[in-house]
């Protein structure tokens, strides 16, 4: 029997020694890898950049705003005051018409992923 266990134990120990080349060669590969820059573990997303936008009064109490090049994570925002309308930018481009507002100065704002456009105010 305790020849037996021998042998067990020398299987067991191959099998360990080559688990441990695996990994110290994963550990090396992964080194390699961030020493020149390449992360296979991270993506980055491009950065997000409105390449078109406007808002104008169309109307008595209307302001259309129309936008190209952005889309997701943005918005385009009105503010009169401590009032906010805003409206989220859900296709690549298009038009958005902000309706029933009341007379005043709207500033407008668009954000496209981390850049704001403040755009002048728009007295309706």
């Amino acid at each position: 029997m305790k020849a037996k266990n021998k042998n067990m134990g020398k299987e067991n120990l191959g099998s360990y020694l080559v688990y441990g080349i695996l990994m110290v060669v994963a550990l090396f590969l992964v080194y390699f890898l961030m020493q020149f820059g390449i992360s296979p573990l991270v993506v980055s997303e491009p950065e997000k950049m409105v390449t078109g936008y406007s808002c104008e009064k169309s109307g008595d109490n209307r302001i259309t705003c129309e936008w190209s090049g952005c889309y997701g994570d943005s918005v385009v925002a009105l503010q009169k005051g401590e009032s906010t309308y805003s409206w989220v930018l859900d296709t690549f481009s298009g038009k958005h018409d902000f309706d029933n507002l009341g007379a005043g100065n709207y500033m407008v704002v668009f954000v496209c992923g981390n850049q704001t456009r403040i755009l002048e105010s728009i007295y309706i």
